[in-house]
């Protein structure tokens, strides 16, 4: 069940929107309160001939399109593909988000998505804490996944 406080936890700044897009279009749509967290523009990875905030300024545009608000757009700037050596950082700044905006709903990257970044942050959600949230805090997850076929 959905709630009406949404998290979207995206490791980088393209992620939740092809993970959910229609899915975050319709809960705006329906009324919910939408937050956006992104956790790394993947500056080291933006070709020569882009400005190196590129991702910065695509996530600005494609939030807005789909009607969240700027104030509801968090944006994180941990290196790409290093999530696994900043656990505990990652870990700090999530407790602050649920801490701070008391989603009752979170999306994240599932367990089996196959990028390293992905999959730390759905680490830190594992069954064991997902079951402590669930309980103390009413908080519902749902998954969005890429998966090897």
């Amino acid at each position: 069940m959905v709630g009406n406080r949404i998290l979207l936890l995206s490791p980088h700044t393209d992620d939740a929107e092809l993970g959910c897009g229609a899915t975050i279009s319709k809960l705006i749509r329906a009324g919910k309160t939408v937050y956006y967290a992104a956790f790394s523009a993947c500056e080291q990875s933006v070709l020569d001939n882009f400005p190196e905030d590129i991702l910065i300024q695509e996530v600005k545009e494609a939030t807005a399109e789909l009607g969240i608000k700027p104030d509801h757009l968090f944006l994180f700037r941990y290196e790409v593909r290093t999530f696994n050596y900043r656990r505990q950082e990652i870990l700090d700044d999530l407790i602050k988000l649920r801490e701070t905006l008391k989603p009752d709903t979170i999306y994240m990257p599932c367990l089996h998505d196959i990028h390293q970044d992905h999959k730390t942050m759905a680490e830190e959600r594992s069954e064991e804490h997902t079951s402590e949230l669930q309980s103390r805090f009413g908080i519902s997850y749902a998954v969005f996944c890429l998966k090897k076929k």
